[in-house]
């Protein structure tokens, strides 16, 4: 096939005239044209060059601007328009700029100017080729970036007349009648123009200027534009936004600082300044948040989109709407009709994978993998639902991959009290590595294990890492955590295995202990235990893939004074200790999207029917199982939120949607004191005092009873309870005073526990009871049929009494305590319980 400069086949090709045909077939024979032609690269003739549509490949008179040059004696000619031909004698490479080279390029000695394929450059350098009414351009597919760009030359630049410089002068003399007298600024040339003077000088005001290499004198400027560009670089690290967008970041800080109450107006506003009155904070949303912008397009069809995917990027000068920027268009617009997810940032990515770590120390090499957990997707369920599908585990971050054929490992450590973080986003940071080599470190200097060949026969136990971030009471880190552990739930007991028994405190012994040092002027010091875990002695033999066991004590560190110790705040004064958990629960809150929530003064819907709930089982029921569990551990200081939880965990393997509603009703009232926990009084006692009660045949179904009860130290609250009792009582004396048996296990138990603390009692403990027959029961030593069924629980109860150790008085129902662990009770009734319970909220306005 011979090469061709034109494939058109008609007398005059679409879109040219018969002059402008002529002029083209007069410059390829060499002759004088009137066309002028682009230069793309410099001045020289050789440089000018001719996009060519029609031509087959690139063609060229001059031999010099080749290289790697080739004669082609044979090869085929070139065919001219006019059906001329004309001959090739070499073929090379011709460089046209960094980015734009062009292969086998035809040297054809009778043209006198260059040709450049389209059909071949855009193959070659997979562009396309954009034709505009003054010029033409090449465009990456990949990259959308122009190919070969350069600057035009002089006589093609055109001056643009540029707006005013004085519009700020002019703006603000209307609107707030005010005229500019005084303009400072440094000595740049953008501001001693020949116009600046000139404008400077027609408008009446003073230009001073500050001596060179001296900011100071300028201070005012200065330190504003510092002062935004701090806030606009905190905008831009938040939303993790592209640096295209450093624009609207300074423009938001613009409009937020003028929002902001400032010391120097004297705790007012920029904005009520300028204009006398108090700005509207309603409409601020999150900048760089993900939002949904509403399609308003009249030729919107029925099934498409009815909102744009948008990033949120700041407020519009002279408009009531939303500055956004369409994810999918790449365009920026403004939006009346937005709706927010400020949680959301869709420019946030994920790191690429960690390399593997292993320690200095250990022969073995040890990978760390990740794969992100999996949650489902369940579109029944509302934002609380959604928000917790977009969240990370509530737990301390576990890093390993996924195992179809086991389910899940429980995870109950309450440590974790922030949102979980991954490490594998951030363990190229030196602190992860630190921590896991501090680790292995640690584990190898106590001996934990042995190598040993892997015998025949046994069963081989993986191992995996647990990450965590271990906070200050001021929500600072403190330190990076990384634990290797076992994983002990591919144990078989009997084999593996015998018993199961962690060496932890109960928090009621926890309680105990800060009531006596309230009491008695403790001082109160935290000491951290290195590798703490490692306590008791493994009898088993275990075999694992990266080895680990338990081994001798490690060493103790202090931490100075107690103020935060596993999720508990711990505020002390003069008048006693309040322990709450107000990080934690605001931490549930941010995790499930309800931090804007309404709230509600009460946890639970008097005479609800939960057990009766008929509604649709939730599609994943890991969703609500985590919650409750986390809601669980608020119960440490919260015992008003006791009976709630106890409810709603019963329905742990089956929730419904009702179930999920009354969780967020819980969240609505956590919403409305997150600060609210227990005081233990400097001034009180420290004899016993308890409050047991029960509701009989509470639940609608099965009509088995809740017991509950508060037991505290003097003033001091340290022990409460609501469970529901495991089989069927037939009157309510029964329930008083199986709930009687109950409280009194727990206060002989308390007793020892303050035995073992050095503390002696010498009167009894006091047991309130608002159920006459159940007080009589207990005193009357005479046993017949409609007490023998409890007989155990009397003869313990009848026995404690007898040795003076126990005392059992009435109390009214209105003033029973533990009525709050026995059933939902409205606003009035509960809050008049907490007023007496010792539960306040340290937080609350006063």
């Amino acid at each position: 096939m011979e090469p061709n400069v034109n494939n058109a086949i008609e007398k005059f090709p679409i879109g040219l005239t018969a002059e402008q045909y002529t002029q083209l077939l007069n410059l390829l024979n060499g002759k004088t044209s009137s066309i002028s032609s682009g230069n793309l690269a410099g001045e020289s003739t050789h440089s000018s060059r001719i996009v060519d549509s029609g031509a087959t490949d690139h063609m060229t008179p001059f031999l010099s601007v080749l290289n790697e040059i080739f004669s082609t004696p044979l090869h085929q000619p070139v065919k001219l328009p006019n059906g001329a031909s004309l001959p090739v004698s070499h073929v090379g490479k011709a460089i046209v700029s960094h980015d734009i080279i062009l292969k086998d390029v035809l040297c054809v000695p009778n043209f006198s100017c260059n040709l450049l394929s389209i059909s071949k450059l855009t193959k070659d350098l997979n562009c396309v080729e954009l034709f505009f009414p003054d010029f033409c351009g090449f465009q990456d597919l990949h990259s959308r970036k122009p190919i070969g760009a350069g600057h035009p030359s002089l006589d093609r630049l055109a001056k643009i007349s540029s707006l005013s410089p004085f519009i700020f002068v002019k703006d603000r003399h209307t609107q707030f009648n005010s005229k500019v007298c005084h303009i400072r600024s440094d000595n740049g040339k953008e501001f001693d123009s020949d116009i600046m003077r000139s404008s400077f000088h027609s408008h009446g005001i003073s230009h001073q200027t500050s001596c060179v290499a001296t900011p100071q004198q300028n201070g005012v400027v200065e330190r504003k534009h510092r002062h935004l560009l701090e806030l606009a670089r905190a905008l831009h690290f938040q939303a993790h936004l592209p640096l295209k967008f450093w624009g609207e970041c300074i423009l938001t800080a613009t409009y937020l600082i003028n929002l902001i109450p400032t010391p120097v107006l004297d705790g007012r506003t920029p904005y009520e300044i300028l204009y006398g009155k108090v700005p509207s904070y309603t409409h601020l949303r999150v900048f760089g948040c993900l939002c949904y912008a509403h399609n308003h397009s009249q030729s919107r069809h029925k099934f498409d989109t009815r909102a744009f995917r948008c990033v949120f990027l700041g407020y519009p000068y002279g408009q009531k709407g939303y500055k956004v920027y369409d994810l999918e268009s790449k365009k920026i617009f403004v939006s009346r009709d937005v709706v927010f997810h400020e949680h959301i940032y869709p420019f946030l990515q994920p790191t690429s994978e960690p390399n593997p770590i292993s320690s200095p120390h250990t022969p073995l090499h040890s990978t760390i993998i990740d794969d992100p957990e999996v949650l489902a997707t369940n579109s029944n369920i509302d934002h609380i639902t959604e928000t917790l599908n977009n969240t990370q585990p509530f737990t301390s971050q576990e890093i390993e991959p996924p195992e179809p054929e086991v389910a899940p490992q429980p995870n109950t450590n309450s440590n974790s009290l922030s949102p979980s973080i991954r490490p594998r986003r951030s363990i190229r940071d030196e602190k992860w590595r630190e921590a896991m080599a501090n680790e292995i470190a640690a584990l190898e200097q106590n001996e934990t294990w042995t190598l040993e060949n892997f015998p025949v026969g046994k069963k081989e136990i993986d191992s995996k890492w647990v990450y965590q971030i271990k906070y200050k009471p001021d929500g600072t880190v403190e330190r990076y955590k990384a634990r290797l552990v076992a994983k002990g739930y591919t144990q078989v007991e009997g084999l593996d295995y015998h018993e199961i028994f962690p060496p932890v405190a109960k928090l009621v012994t926890v309680r105990s202990l800060l009531a006596i040092a309230s009491i008695k002027n403790w001082t109160l010091q935290k000491l951290d235990v290195n590798n703490a875990f490692l306590h008791g002695d493994l009898h088993e033999e275990v075999y694992m893939k990266i080895p680990q066991g338990f081994a001798r004590k490690g060493e103790t560190k202090d931490l100075d004074s107690l103020k935060y110790f596993l999720g508990i705040e711990v505020a002390r004064s003069p008048s006693g200790i309040v322990l709450n958990q107000r990080k934690y629960a605001l931490d549930i809150l941010n995790e499930t999207g309800m931090l804007g929530c309404r709230p509600c003064l009460f946890p639970m819907e008097q005479n609800h029917h939960l057990e009766k709930a008929s509604g649709p089982i939730l599609a994943d029921p890991s969703l609500y199982r985590r919650l409750v569990g986390r809601l669980l551990y608020l119960t440490v200081t919260r015992p008003d939120l006791c009976y709630s939880i106890q409810v709603l965990s019963q329905f742990l393997h089956s929730p419904r949607q009702e179930h999920l509603y009354a969780v967020m009703r819980v969240l609505r009232y956590i919403k409305c004191s997150p600060g609210q926990g227990i005081i233990l009084p400097s001034n009180g006692s420290l004899e016993f005092k308890a409050y047991c009660d029960s509701d009989w045949a509470g639940c609608s179904v099965t009509r088995r009873s809740t017991t509950g009860y508060f037991i505290l130290l003097g003033s001091s609250p340290i022990s409460w309870k609501s469970k529901k009792q495991t089989t069927v009582s037939r009157s309510s004396a029964d329930v008083e005073y199986h709930a009687m048996s109950t409280t009194t296990s727990e206060l002989f138990w308390l007793r020892s526990l303050l035995h073992d603390l050095q503390v002696s009692q010498s009167s009894p403990m006091l047991l309130h009871c608002d159920n006459q027959a159940a007080i009589q029961i207990a005193a009357n030593p005479i046993f017949h049929e409609r007490t023998k069924h409890i007989e155990v629980d009397c003869h313990f109860v009848r026995e404690q009494i007898q040795s003076k150790e126990l005392a059992t008085t009435y109390i009214p129902s209105a003033a029973q305590l533990a009525d709050i662990f026995t059933k939902a009770l409205g606003c009035e009734r509960f809050t008049h319980l907490l007023s007496k319970s010792g539960i306040i909220n340290l937080h609350a306005p006063t």
